[in-house]
């Protein structure tokens, strides 16, 4: 049986996540390509914006907001909860409340300064953003879940969102590539590491419960595998955002046509990769 932990991503880069504890084998299923669809629908812009109805649309047009679901009103309080530490209950973090858009750091302010500086009728912008860039660090302490009661080693998921930039027309095309920085910093110090070892103790699978969605926000479960022979030490792995291959763009292509476009990392809007830290204990 495999010792599995559940990581929360926090939208507060750096700050400590909640963890909870529970057995059995992860996930094995793999995304690594995927959709991201328009942040918001395309409809005429000649209007007043006001903040109507029962949802709140900040001052944007309610247009961009018709299609979230009710709006949590603690929804702003469970973000600082959450990154503080305060809550590690799974349950709680459902799509209700990361489908907003405020639920990511910047992205309201982004979305009215667009709106502000530009004549909406010609964004087209195709950049897409992974919140947060990193998790914090979780420990495993060997002593605690020895190797000889975890034979096929230790399970985690640590969970984050990527999401199409504030008024996207375009659907984006995203792949995801396992990633071994020789160099990571954490929120307190800097990680060198051998890379080659790395890979020999811990493997990243990234994997998305609802790939097919028609979202401009998605969560992404990074099932991370480590073996029971790890050294202690710490320990940065995770993913990037990149070009899908060109088999799947011939397919989107003929699919959606005009409508289809690969992601820009050029234009990262919020960071392209997430990194997750683990400290091993013996």
């Amino acid at each position: 049986m495999k010792y599995t932990i559940i990581v929360v991503a926090l939208i507060v880069v750096g700050a400590m996540t909640g963890l909870a504890i529970s057995t059995g084998k992860s996930p094995t299923k793999e995304t690594r390509e995927f959709l991201l669809y328009p942040s918001y629908p395309v409809y005429t812009w000649d209007q007043e914006y006001q903040t109507t109805g029962d949802k709140p649309n900040f001052g944007l047009p309610p247009e961009m907001f018709a299609q979230l679901p009710p709006y949590p009103k603690d929804l702003l309080d469970l973000r600082i909860r959450l990154s503080q530490g305060y809550i590690t209950d799974m349950k709680y973090i459902n799509e209700s409340y990361w489908s907003w858009p405020n639920w990511f750091p910047n992205y309201m302010e982004s979305t009215v300064n667009y709106i502000k500086d530009y004549n909406p009728k010609y964004i087209n912008t195709w950049c897409v953003g992974i919140t947060p860039y990193n998790t914090a660090i979780f420990g495993l302490n060997l002593t605690e879940a020895p190797p000889s009661q975890y034979p096929d080693g230790y399970d985690f998921v640590s969970v984050s969102w990527i999401r199409s930039a504030p008024l996207t027309q375009a659907i984006i095309g995203v792949r995801l590539d396992t990633i071994y920085p020789t160099e990571a910093e954490t929120p307190y110090e800097t990680i060198y590491q051998n890379t080659t070892l790395v890979k020999e103790y811990i493997t990243l699978i990234p994997y998305l419960p609802d790939p097919m969605s028609k979202r401009y926000v998605k969560k992404i479960e990074s099932q991370i595998h480590v073996s029971p022979n790890i050294p202690e030490g710490l320990y940065a792995i995770g993913y990037e955002a990149g070009k899908v291959s060109s088999e799947f763009r011939e397919k989107m292509i003929m699919q959606f046509q005009g409508e289809y476009t690969d992601a820009s990392m050029g234009l990262s809007c919020g960071g392209r990769k997430h990194l997750t830290f683990l400290r091993v204990y013996r």
